[in-house]
């Protein structure tokens, strides 16, 4: 699936700094599929800290219904640094959604809500995170946002065949829009699977940012604020300011990615990851949580699927290495876009979901 959101995620202040400075907005809008109303006020009370800013990052994939990349970063604005949280989007997050899977939350949003506020409530319940601003980007403007800023060099560490004819080599090299979007989908050879994608996410944001540097601010301004129409927010202008200025100033010492630790298993039919809620309590209290603030293990909303099953995958809980070799000739199939059978009938919907977990 898509790496939409890395691009966010790297650039959280110059996508809107650059959007400013060429006198454009950015914007708040439902997400497709939801109701046309009004955004509403936050889940609850803004929580911010004066020195740190939380943030959701989410890639909206082609449907418009999947968030298939999801990172909650923290800025901290006293130890100058960014700690991003990956969680996969096959995080089992309960029953109550299709699949049960975190990805399908923000395409199934409360009859009042929107789909990202949906989702905010979901890390906020089941994480004790605070949510204080969200920010997504589409699957086109990921690939329109590194053409614009020239490829980012990324040092691919083995062959990829995304498809027959869609290669990427081994070796330090330029990647633009529809390369890297190939580096960031391909899953089929890892061992480790979404695990194993999720690794090579964390490879290209750390050479995103490294590019970044390079080039400097005014290359990046100019990139994301010719894109500025495929990104959304809800984060005020002052704070996207003061987020450019932080990062900016950062080395990529100062930018932490850490893996939700977990395993993989099985819901129903569906793939699943299941989050280890001593181990998250641990890593959310050491890397997420300010001193003093620590919340227990037992204190977390972690859903528990029915019945323990054996793991699909093998899968290293924190800050997963980048994967070994893939194995020849396996290809990744793209993902046609698709839509929700218009039809009313239950049979229709389970032939729906059935389709887009064959797309995983």
């Amino acid at each position: 699936m898509i790496i939409a959101a890395i691009a966010a995620a790297l650039f959280m202040g110059t996508i809107f700094g650059a959007a400013y400075w060429k006198g454009q907005s950015i914007q708040t809008v439902p997400p497709a599929g939801t109701a046309q109303e009004p955004p509403s006020q936050k889940l609850e009370e803004k929580r911010e800290k004066p020195n740190q800013i939380a943030v959701l990052f989410c890639g909206i994939d082609n449907t418009s219904w999947l968030t298939d990349v999801i990172i909650y970063g923290v800025l901290d604005l006293d130890q100058n640094q960014v700690r991003l949280l990956q969680i996969p989007r096959d995080s089992f997050v309960g029953n109550t959604y299709p699949t049960g899977k975190i990805n399908a939350v923000y395409g199934h949003p409360s009859k009042k809500g929107q789909g990202i506020q949906e989702l905010e409530k979901v890390i906020e319940n089941q994480l004790a995170l605070p949510v204080d601003y969200y920010v997504t980007i589409t699957l086109e403007g990921f690939r329109s946002v590194i053409d614009a800023f020239g490829g980012i060099v990324v040092d691919v560490p083995y062959t990829i065949e995304y498809l027959p004819g869609k290669t990427i080599y081994p070796g330090e090299q330029l990647l633009n829009g529809q390369q890297a979007e190939w580096f960031v989908r391909y899953r089929a050879g890892y061992a480790t699977g979404d695990i194993g994608r999720i690794s090579a996410q964390k490879l290209f944001l750390q050479s995103c940012f490294e590019t970044a540097k390079s080039r400097g601010i005014t290359v990046a301004l100019d990139a994301l604020g010719e894109n500025y129409s495929q990104i959304k927010t809800d984060m005020p202008l002052h704070k996207m300011l003061s987020a450019a200025k932080s990062v900016f100033a950062m080395e990529a010492e100062d930018i932490s990615v850490f893996l939700a630790p977990g395993k993989g298993t099985q819901n129903r039919s569906y793939a699943v990851y299941q989050w280890d809620a001593e181990e998250m309590a641990q890593l959310l209290n050491s890397q997420f949580r300010p001193k003093g603030e620590e919340v227990s293990a037992e204190s977390l909303n972690i859903q528990q699927l029915p019945e323990e099953t054996k793991p699909y995958r093998e899968t290293t809980p924190v800050k997963e290495q980048i994967p070994s070799q893939p194995a020849p000739n396996q290809q990744e199939e793209e993902a046609a876009p698709a839509k929700p059978n218009q039809g009313s009938t239950e049979n229709s919907w389970d032939e729906f979901l059935d389709f887009l977990n064959q797309q995983e």
